[in-house]
């Protein structure tokens, strides 16, 4: 147990976030630039970044340099244990207005983190509530009303062995 809980700090320790503020106007333009293929109609991210309004620059990387990923909208989902064994909370920041959204989640250590039921709850509320609209981008789709495409992106962060690590 102590080799996982030091394990964990090191890792967030070695984590560099940046804040998105400066990564707005290129999310917008790449969002709406169509000379660029459409990647996904809806592109999450999984993101170990707790601070409001940063995220890590790995993932930015990713989505602005590493073969660009044009979407519709680009959701960033980060998820927390809380002690409380059983509550579920969640919390939506809105990134860049109408394309980006982070969303946190809260979870009791007992309750099972199926991200993918909760980030569809989430969006559910959002859309009877009218923030966003979840039906597909693509006409022939949209007539039928169903709902859009999503593209789920896990960056895989391995500690290589090369570092020069303290005792």
């Amino acid at each position: 147990m102590y080799l996982g809980c030091k394990g964990r700090e090191i890792k967030n320790r070695l984590l560099a976030t940046v804040p998105v503020a400066s990564s707005v106007p290129t999310l917008e333009e790449l969002s709406a630039d169509t000379s660029v293929r459409r990647y996904a109609s809806n592109l999450v991210y999984l993101t170990h970044s707790k601070t409001p309004g940063a995220l890590e620059s790995e993932i930015l990387y990713s989505i602005i340099r590493k073969q660009p990923k044009r979407a519709d909208r680009y959701w960033f989902i980060n998820m927390s244990t809380l002690t409380d064994p059983y509550s579920t909370r969640y919390s939506v920041e809105e990134l860049v207005p109408g394309v980006a959204y982070k969303i946190n989640f809260r979870l009791g250590f007992r309750v099972q983190p199926r991200l993918n039921l909760l980030f569809r709850r989430v969006l559910e509320e959002m859309a009877a509530r009218g923030e966003i609209d979840i039906t597909s981008r693509y006409d022939s789709l949209a007539r039928h009303h169903l709902p859009g495409d999503f593209r789920f992106v896990v960056l895989e962060k391995v500690l290589s062995y090369d570092n020069q690590l303290t005792w």
